[in-house]
């Protein structure tokens, strides 16, 4: 009997070593590896589930046996991560029923991003696992420093876990129901494309106390507001002033913005990362001389019409790694549609330059004739504290030229409502007019 006993182990190992997927109760697995430990227990992977299930699953710790009983499956990690290119698999894609699941004490590897299905409101984990723990649905490390994934059905408001440090790179990814986060005074690292896609968020508060992070107005900054992180798709607000505090526009960080005409862009800002205004309402943007990195479809943006660069030399300017327009494309493959304002006597170079040649290109050049006239338009109030005007009695939606005394073009900006607050801490010192949309004019000092 000894002899047969051991030739049936031996008989099943093979199986396994063609890594054979089994079935149990609309989950299926497959081996790990083929060690054996403790005698008689193999590793096994949760790699999918049947896309009828519904309601609430609990992953069985240990789902079946051999043939002979002895070596037993032990359930250690959910989702399959491939070799090259940075491939998975979600168990769970396709899985709209079910609402929750329950992770066993065993399973010690979670692949990111997994527990993608829309209908999933929570994850809980058995209180015996040591490396997961999950809190109000929500899954964490077990110490709970790392934020590793909210579950795709989470609604509403999510805060955050105090006791976390990091959050992991996607996250809340594709959360379309989110309409707030709290971010307390422990987080230090919020992952790039951690918060892309989420279409219902309004607001992004942090707590004072934070030393990484900050926010305004439930708009999401680095500490110092030297970096824009993330500005909440589903705010109502037409037009929006980047701080002059800003040096960096961060990736996505406007993405989905499809309320968002026009957003004003301070000469402080350097940097534009991926992705920065992808999908969003945009029809006209400025972008300072001081910018000297675009990230790959920073300007992705369907609607936009009208730019305005201010560098003479658009060499000036790192492209992230395309050099043939594919800071605005696919949204707009045709740019030759797209106004290209530039300054004066830089056509040339701008027909030379592969990021720009197909554009239709305005040459700014001196504008003379503009006179000092009585319009319902008026400047009510100059801040030099803060380097911003305002405007008043505008009619709403109408674009805003500032011309230097010479005719030069200096400033061009959107303004969607009736007042208008402009950064102007990036121009000099001296005499300008301010054109609006319906021709009229203003002048104004700047001391």
């Amino acid at each position: 009997m000894k002899k047969i006993y051991f030739l049936i182990i031996m008989t099943t190992l093979c199986l396994m070593q063609g890594n054979a997927q089994f079935q149990v109760n609309g989950l299926t697995y497959e081996p790990v590896s083929n060690t054996v430990y403790e005698g008689k227990y193999q590793h096994v992977r949760l790699i999918a589930a049947d896309v009828n299930l519904s309601g609430n699953i609990v992953i069985p710790e240990l789902p079946g046996t051999f043939e002979d009983g002895v070596v037993i499956f032990r359930v250690t990690e959910i989702g399959k991560l491939y070799p090259t290119g940075g491939a998975y698999s979600d168990p769970f894609d396709g899985c709209e029923h079910i609402t929750s699941v329950t992770v066993p004490k065993s399973v010690t590897n979670i692949v990111w991003n997994v527990f993608g299905n829309r209908g999933l409101t929570a994850i809980h984990v058995d209180e015996a696992n040591t490396t997961y723990t999950s809190v109000d649905g929500i899954l964490y490390s077990k110490d709970k420093t790392s934020l590793i994934t909210c579950p795709r059905g989470k609604t509403g408001e999510v805060v955050i876990d105090r006791s976390t440090l990091h959050v992991i790179n996607l996250a809340f990814q594709g959360r379309t129901e989110i309409t707030s986060l709290i971010i307390p005074h422990s987080v230090q690292t919020i992952e790039a494309g951690c918060l892309y896609y989420m279409p219902r968020l309004t607001s992004v508060n942090v707590e004072a106390d934070n030393s990484a992070y900050s926010s305004a107005n439930g708009v999401l900054f680095n500490k110092e507001k030297t970096a824009v992180v993330r500005y909440p798709p589903a705010k109502t607000e037409t037009a929006y002033t980047i701080p002059d505090t800003a040096e960096e526009i961060s990736f996505a960080a406007f993405e989905g913005c499809t309320n968002l005409a026009s957003v004003l862009i301070p000469h402080s800002v350097k940097k534009i990362d991926k992705l920065a205004f992808e999908s969003s309402g945009l029809t006209a943007v400025a972008i300072p001389a001081s910018v000297t990195y675009l990230g790959d479809a920073a300007f992705r943006c369907e609607w936009l019409n009208d730019v305005t660069v201010f560098w003479t030399d658009p060499a000036s300017t790192l492209f992230e790694s395309n050099p043939e327009g594919y800071i605005f494309s696919p949204f707009l493959p045709d740019v030759s549609a797209v106004t290209l304002h530039v300054p004066p006597g830089a056509t040339a170079a701008y027909l030379a330059s592969d990021v720009w040649k197909e554009f239709n290109i305005v040459d700014d050049a001196p504008v003379t004739g503009i006179t000092n006239v009585e319009t319902q338009a008026s400047i009510i109030h100059s801040h030099p504290a803060t380097d911003f005007i305002t405007i008043s009695g505008l009619q709403g939606n109408e674009t805003l030229d500032f011309y230097a005394i010479s005719g030069q073009r200096m400033l061009s900006c959107k303004a969607t409502g009736e007042t208008e607050n402009i950064p102007v801490g990036h121009l000099p010192a001296g005499v300008y007019f301010v054109k609006t949309g319906t021709g009229e004019s203003l002048k104004w000092i700047k001391k």
